[in-house]
């Protein structure tokens, strides 16, 4: 079966060109809403000095801690400058000539997680998945694949591409693709690719991030038909109270009796584009900002609620536009070492309570790094097989140091009331076995990869 074959037979360079169409329309939108016009009072101007405020090239704030207090007059300004934006965004009817293919996997990134990559996709294909995969990778920040590695890739059915040729073609998205400020992570690229890819309907998958079972199954869910959005949650949940981000997108502040407290981890999101257009055009003008909302993002999140993951819900709940977050609380999967529970990855569910994905989050390169440098597989590389669920979303779960893990590494611990269950005796197969035959797979077309892990 021809995995990579597109509905229409349309080349690749007219594709790119309707993609690139799209993000000069959407640069001439963002550059038009983002003209600030207000001024500062001489007050304001005092305060801003006294305070050591930085402005950025659009004249906001550099929000540089998530305590930062932002001036009134601010919080206007950007609330308008959203709302211009959202009523002169590229629609998505005069690009749909750009998203030709209806479902695909879409993935991010290059470098040395193209071996969690390869490993990924080998156990997609080995569960008899379809799904084309269309992986994105940036030249400028030296992601592309080798001649091997490529050939390797393609019989697998992943096509890649350079999101520079296809996004790199106005100036602001440029600056955020490879900022200048080492500072600013270039999260934007995840966001870039998923709006650049062919699909209709896609799965976004993170590089590090493994299906336990072919996801295609997940296109057809109920959850997914009516909203054609569909998020993963995250361990902890959003802070209640006054946040300038709120204001900013009219958000509630009572979200300790909604569902709007929960929080999103971005590992994997199904996306409908056409039924989700409006928030991923704001989630993407929100990256572009990074330097104004990333910090008010964390603001909200007890941990980690900058980069990406918060944007796709903001969106959603800002344009009213049509989600829905899966009602299992995330398991943490890791090792018990010395009596300590030490979480390295992040497994979801789907809307039947089922394990579906692994996402590795801590250590990888020294994992990656252990499994270059082993000649066959060991019960010491295995780092996933406890899982810890909390009966409670956003309760009983901490990230920190813990000696006894590896002579103390980062590791997420879970306590109080869990579930606690073995990965092996949850699926058909063994998956950390799989997956370093895999990993050892990709390191034998890739010596310039052992050598940088070790």
């Amino acid at each position: 079966k021809d995995l990579t074959s597109n509905k229409d037979d349309v080349s690749q360079s007219s594709r790119r060109s309707y993609v690139r169409r799209l993000w000069v329309a959407f640069g001439k939108s963002y550059e038009n809403s983002s003209r600030y016009n207000f001024t500062k009072t001489k007050d304001e101007e005092i305060q801003r000095h006294e305070n050591h405020v930085k402005d950025n090239e659009m004249g906001f704030m550099v929000v540089e801690n998530e305590w930062d207090v932002i001036p009134s007059n601010i919080i206007s300004e950007a609330r308008i400058r959203w709302k211009k934006f959202m009523s002169t965004l590229p629609a998505y009817e005069k690009h749909q000539n750009a998203f030709i293919r209806k479902r695909a996997i879409v993935i991010s990134g290059g470098g040395y997680q193209l071996a969690f990559i390869f490993a990924g996709i080998s156990l997609l294909r080995s569960y008899g998945c379809t799904l084309p995969v269309e992986l994105w990778v940036s030249a400028g920040r030296g992601e592309m694949p080798t001649k091997s590695q490529t050939i390797a890739l393609n019989k697998l059915g992943v096509e890649v591409y350079d999101i520079d040729e296809y996004a790199g073609v106005f100036p602001a998205i440029v600056a955020q693709m490879h900022p200048s400020d080492d500072t600013i992570k270039p999260y934007i690229l995840k966001q870039l690719a998923l709006v650049s890819s062919n699909c209709q309907q896609c799965l976004l998958i993170d590089a590090d991030n493994a299906a336990l079972r072919d996801p295609s199954y997940l296109f057809e869910e109920e959850l997914f038909v009516k909203t054609g959005h569909v998020l993963w949650p995250d361990f902890w949940h959003m802070r209640e109270g006054p946040a300038s981000i709120r204001k900013i997108f009219g958000l509630r502040e009572d979200w300790g009796h909604t569902d709007d407290i929960r929080s999103v981890e971005s590992g994997q999101m199904l996306v409908d584009k056409q039924r989700a257009w409006r928030t991923l055009m704001l989630s993407v003008y929100i990256q572009m900002q990074t330097a104004f909302f990333d910090n008010q993002m964390r603001a909200l999140h007890h941990l980690g609620g900058g980069g990406d993951k918060q944007t796709f819900l903001i969106g959603c709940l800002a344009t009213q536009s049509s989600c829905a977050m899966i009602p299992y609380t995330l398991a943490s999967a890791g090792r018990i070492m010395d009596g300590a529970f030490c979480g390295r990855a992040m497994v979801q569910f789907d809307n039947d309570g089922s394990l579906v994905f692994v996402h590795a989050n801590l250590d990888k390169k020294k994992f990656l790094a252990s499994v270059a440098s082993a000649t066959e597989w060991d019960e010491t590389l295995r780092v996933h097989d406890v899982l810890r669920q909390p009966e409670q979303e956003g309760v009983g779960v901490i990230f920190g140091r813990e000696p006894r893990c590896g002579g103390g590494l980062y590791v997420v611990n879970v306590f109080g009331s869990f579930r606690e269950i073995s990965l092996r005796d949850q699926i058909e197969f063994d998956f950390e076995k799989k997956r370093f035959e895999y990993l050892r797979q990709w390191f034998s077309l890739s010596k310039k990869d052992v050598a940088f892990l070790l």
